[in-house]
């Protein structure tokens, strides 16, 4: 979680990418089929945001991953179709973008969020959804806290823009079974055309 525009979606994506290819780097990751679920852009930024991250990555541009791409939509309305492709392709964890496209009901209120961890616990694989803060507090993902209570691991993400280079901390908040993971800091780096290096 973090406000709107920090780098949410950028590094969902790199997640997605690195489990789908196996890349032990920047993390150490085991391989596995990622789906992203893309309800808050077109296609073609997708596409734009894809090819950057692979090239940076030292993949081909045009490598793709599983993706289904549903501006506007909820993933109550795509929810059969993803779980689908879920159960044809193994895969290993469900990236939603976002949490607030859920459809789910009021992002208040205790039942509705609720159902929503239920609805991507269904999926029956690991899943990561991205939430938004709210306007005044950055320390907690926006609505009921049975967000957080229902997250197995719970991450933060922290920003800070310098002379075109996003530096992106994830830092865990909250942690069953596991241990807490601390500060990691990636740098994002761009030009006039999109991502053009990720680097620790």
């Amino acid at each position: 979680f973090a406000p709107p525009g920090r780098g949410k979606s950028w590094t969902a994506l790199l997640w997605s990418v690195l489990l789908d290819s196996g890349l032990s780097w920047p993390y150490q990751v085991k391989a596995g089929p990622s789906l992203y679920i893309n309800l808050e852009r077109g296609a073609e930024s997708i596409d734009a945001r894809l090819g950057d991250i692979n090239a940076a990555l030292g993949l081909p541009r045009d490598r793709p991953i599983l993706r289904l791409d549903r501006r506007g939509r909820t993933l109550m309305d795509v929810w059969d179709v993803a779980d689908k492709a879920v159960k044809a392709e193994g895969v290993a964890c469900v990236f939603l973008d976002s949490l607030s496209r859920g459809g789910f009901g009021d992002l208040n209120a205790n039942e509705d969020a609720n159902k929503a961890i239920d609805g991507l616990n269904a999926f029956q694989t690991g899943w990561c959804a991205l939430g938004h803060t709210p306007r005044a507090d950055e320390g907690h993902v926006f609505g009921s806290q049975m967000f957080t209570a229902g997250a197995d691991l719970e991450v933060q993400l922290l920003t800070e823009e310098r002379d075109g280079v996003l530096g992106v901390g994830v830092k865990g908040v909250k942690a069953n079974d596991v241990k807490k993971p601390g500060l990691s800091v990636m740098a994002y780096e761009f030009d006039d055309r999109g991502l053009t290096t990720i680097r620790k």
